[in-house]
């Protein structure tokens, strides 16, 4: 027979395991929701806990004067908008509110 705290060690490394892939889920974009100074064109914080993610493949365009977003068809120039601020890592990162993004982070293209 098993004791409860022969159970428990033997759930512990799934529990961890399990529980680091919640961290990463909920924390990937973890660097915009903490920091107050990313704002959006509105005036208001970039994002909250699930309004941040990469993006995917073939969702940002580059063009001469900014960039297109392919899943909203909204055109960014960096000109023009507030909101863009510059990536930590090689990806784009887009923030969505009511559908349209509310800020982009761009990588870093000119290293």
């Amino acid at each position: 027979m098993i004791g409860p705290l022969s159970a428990l060690t033997a759930l512990t490394p799934s529990l961890v395991a399990g529980m680091g892939l919640l961290t990463l889920v909920h924390g990937e974009a973890h660097w915009i929701e903490s920091d107050p100074r990313y704002m959006g064109t509105d005036g208001l914080h970039c994002c909250g806990e699930k309004d941040c993610r990469p993006a995917r493949k073939g969702e940002v365009v580059t063009f001469e004067s900014g960039y297109v977003i392919t899943s909203t068809g909204q055109v960014v120039r960096p000109d023009r908008n507030r909101g863009i601020y510059t990536s930590i890592d090689e990806r784009f990162w887009l923030c969505f509110w009511k559908g349209h993004v509310r800020c982009m982070f761009v990588p870093n293209l000119t290293q």
